[in-house]
């Protein structure tokens, strides 16, 4: 029985609202992380009111930042015109704050010009352009980028095909926490596509990508614990324990 894969990570949609702060939350812990030039006064302000919902405040601090030319608050403009807060959508400005924060070396601009691209948001479709994208933002050690290229590397999409890449770049993915990642080489693993056939590793990433609530994983967990001994399944909880203690946030 085949494992489904998980797909990549760039469909646009118009979230609930619950959804955007989530997505606001997991942006700003990635800044935070990321950039000390965050520690700028006004732009610390306008990511202070983004993480409250104050959209009207943290745009009166990011456009004029972003107008000077500070990749940061261009990034984080674009991503509240992606997503309408605080203003409507407008996918044309987004792709403009994007691009010239993602000209920068900002790296989470980079992705998202990456997602524009690879969706034919704001822009035709060019497959091979959101790997430019991708690349570029992966080789800075983002995670989405990274997952994402390894999809389109798996799957010959805007790159020739080439699934012991595809592998490379779900791994580095993996090890940062990214569950589409991790549910992504379970499947290499799982059928020896780019790496050798390994069920108790394929358990073990599955279990790590599981953890977190990732929907295709948790079904797909079963299917490859169908084919295991019970000596592998041992085996494969040690493995993903070990795992575990060196990825970020890891839950099992």
């Amino acid at each position: 029985m085949a494992m489904a894969m998980a797909t990549i990570a760039v469909l646009k949609e118009r979230d609930s609202e619950a959804k955007k702060m989530h997505k606001v939350s997991k942006l700003i812990l990635a800044l935070l992380l990321l950039w000390p030039a965050l520690a700028l006064a006004d732009l610390q302000a306008g990511v202070e009111a983004l993480k409250r919902g104050e959209f009207a405040a943290a745009l009166g601090e990011f456009r004029p930042l972003a107008k000077t030319g500070d990749a940061n608050a261009q990034n984080l403009l674009g991503f509240m015109y992606a997503n309408g807060f605080g203003l409507p959508a407008d996918d044309q400005q987004a792709l403009k704050w994007y691009r010239l924060a993602a000209e920068q070396g900002q790296a989470k601009s980079q992705y998202s010009l990456g997602v524009m691209y690879a969706n034919g948001i704001g822009v035709p479709a060019d497959l091979a352009e959101a790997v430019t994208w991708f690349r570029l933002s992966a080789d800075q050690g983002d995670a989405s980028a990274q997952s994402n290229l390894g999809v389109m590397y798996k799957n010959a999409q805007g790159v020739a095909q080439d699934k012991t890449e595809a592998a490379r770049w779900f791994h580095r993915a993996a090890m940062q926490g990214d569950t589409t990642a991790q549910h992504n080489l379970a499947g290499m693993y799982y059928v020896g596509e780019g790496v050798p056939e390994d069920y108790v590793r394929a358990y073990a990433w599955i279990t790590l990508a599981s953890a977190k609530g990732e929907e295709l994983a948790m079904r797909g967990k079963d299917i490859i614990r169908q084919r295991m001994t019970p000596a592998q399944i041992v085996d494969s909880q040690k493995v993903s324990y070990v795992l575990c203690a060196t990825i970020p946030n890891c839950a099992q």
